[in-house]
Order: structure tokens, then sequence, then C-alpha cells
């Protein structure tokens, strides 16, 4: 669809699904039409490349980061440009839209910098009482943020009110909190906890506080858990045993689903000696989940 030199990165579909945002090394950032191939400079940064862009779940917004340590949000029609802070950029951002697109919070470890930037006032505050934290993990009304944070007997589980960047301690355990998911009406958080060689999926209850253990296995290396269904009643979770692609008795792999109630995982996959899926999506009017499966040079939607 183009045949322009400078790196193209990022592809992302606008809000209407007839156009292809995406990133140009040296140009800018731009769109194109998927019917006939005109393209179209929405901004441009002369001197300056951008390294990562991420558009609002409303498709109105693009935030993105420059080499020179800015970050940036773009409306998508008007080309508007609204800098946002830079303090924080560049590598190891981890930055998260909130559903209705009006938040976005931005994390970078190793800066040890948390900003949650308020989209409607174009304010970025620096989350002064938190360290840097991962796993982060919007609610589906964008009420509150779930996040993790190491310690040093091993991590614990936040949730930060995006009002007044009150936070709270939910869950702590002595190994490794991650892979959050909300359940779609926001009642449950799901998440994986890896205790030495020990992994177990759990399932917190918002408003009891109440940890349920639905699932553990002795082998931690490879588990996540990328989705619930849309009717929040099964929670999807890839588990394998051994090292990926090992082509051999110890690779043992696949997705399983399990009932938010508990009982037995059920294997719907078996991805034993091939590529670990990377791609996930569930589709709304069908009970059983579309997968993308390969390499990471491939994209999955």
């Amino acid at each position: 669809m183009t045949s322009d030199y400078p790196i193209i990165f990022n592809p992302e579909w606008e809000a209407d699904g007839q156009r292809i945002l995406y990133g140009q090394s040296t140009y800018g950032l731009s769109s194109i039409n998927v019917a006939d191939g005109a393209s179209h400079l929405i901004a441009s940064f002369p001197g300056d490349q951008i390294t990562w862009t991420d558009v609002s779940p409303d498709g109105r917004l693009v935030a993105l980061n420059l080499d020179s340590i800015l970050i940036n949000i773009i409306n998508i029609q008007t080309g508007e440009i609204t800098q946002v802070t830079n303090e924080i950029g560049g590598f190891g951002v981890e930055r998260v839209w909130s559903p209705d697109s009006k938040w976005l919070v931005l994390s970078q470890p190793v800066t040890n910098r948390v900003f949650l930037v308020n989209v409607e006032t174009s304010t970025a505050n620096l989350v002064s009482e938190v360290d840097a934290f991962y796993s982060l993990a919007w609610s589906p009304d964008s009420q509150r943020l779930a996040f993790v944070q190491d310690t040093t007997e091993g991590s614990r589980l936040m949730i930060l009110n995006p009002i007044d960047l009150s936070t709270e301690e939910i869950v702590s355990t002595p190994g490794k909190i991650y892979s959050l998911q909300w359940s779609p009406d926001g009642s449950q958080l799901a998440m994986a906890i890896a205790v030495e060689e020990t992994a177990t999926l759990d399932v917190l209850n918002i408003e009891s506080g109440e940890l349920r253990e639905l699932w553990q296995s002795d082998e931690s290396r490879r588990f996540h858990i990328p989705a619930w269904s849309p009717d929040g009643e099964w929670l999807l979770f890839f588990h394998g045993r051994g090292w990926p692609l090992s082509h051999g008795p110890d690779d043992e792999a696949g997705l399983y689903r399990i009932h938010q109630n508990g009982g037995e995982a059920q294997l719907i996959l078996d991805t034993s000696n091939t590529s670990d899926p990377y791609g996930f999506f569930w589709l709304p009017e069908i009970q059983n989940p579309q997968v993308a499966m390969g390499r990471q040079a491939l994209l999955a939607h």
C-alpha cells in the first residue's frame, strides 16, 4: 500500500475502520486510506523521530513519543499537537489508555517515574507516592487502575484512584504478580502469581477483597492470562512446560479455559512443539476464542 522509504511502524486502525494510522521514522504521523491507498500526513516533527505511538480506545487521539524525550497527544482529525510532558519518555515506557480515553498512564521503571495524564485538561501529574509499576490494567469503567509493584519481600497489587491519586494495597505476596485482567463487569480481577516454580491463577472479588485460587501448576516459566470471555463466565490462559520450540517430549503447551467459579481446566488448543500463541481475541457473539499464532514477526489482531 505504500512504497515510502522511511521505516514504517506501529500500524493501527483508525476508529472508522477505513484508514490505517502509522508512524514514519523521518516524516511524522500519517494515515492511509485502505480503499484507494491515498496517504495523508497528520503531523510532522522535523529533526526528530517517533519511537512509539498508541491510539486511544475511541480512535480520536494518539499518544506518541519522540527521540527528544517528548510525549505528545495528537488529535487525529485536526492534527492539533499537545505536548504532555518531557519528564518521561524514551526507552522502556509502559503506557495504557483508560477505556473512556480520558486518562493515559505512563510508567518507566528504569527512571522510577509514573505520570497520570488527564487528557481533557492536558495535564500530567507525577504520582509521587509510588515507585514505578508494571502490569497496568484499567477497570472497565475507568475509575480504577490496577498495577503491580515489586517489594523487598516479593510484589504487591495496588489500586490507584485517578481523581485524587490515592493508592490502596490489595494483595501482597512473596512471589511475582502479573498478567492482570479485569472481568467485563469490573467486579473481579484475575491475576497470575508465580512463587519460585509454582504458578497459580487467582481471581480477586473487588467488593469483598476475597482472593480465590482457580488453578495451579508446578511450573511457572510459560504461563499468562490473556482474556475473559465477553460474558465473564470463562478465563482463557496459556500454559507450557519445558522450553518453547524444543520439539521434544518436554515441550508440552496449550491454550486452556476455566470457569470463573473454578473446576477442571479444559484444553482447547494444543500448541506443543509449535510457537507459543501471542495474540488473542474473543468475538462478542462467540464463546470460543479466536487465536493468532506465529512468530513475533507476524501481526495478530
